[in-house]
């Protein structure tokens, strides 16, 4: 979110409909879309850590 961002629905709250639920809408393994072909640095993702980092597109 940023400046510029408009919410539509200001009683639903963020927490509420994303952040509650990045273990399930998010893709965290470089498998999932690796259109650059990249090898992954680290060669396994700890499903059990907490997300850390979240890149939008």
């Amino acid at each position: 979110m940023d400046l510029h961002t408009y919410i539509m629905e200001p009683e639903i709250s963020l927490e509420e409909q994303v952040f509650s639920k990045l273990d399930n809408i998010t893709n965290r393994q470089l498998g999932d879309f690796n259109p650059l072909h990249i090898s992954p640095d680290v060669p396994y993702v700890d499903l059990t850590s907490p997300v850390e980092l979240v890149i939008t597109q």
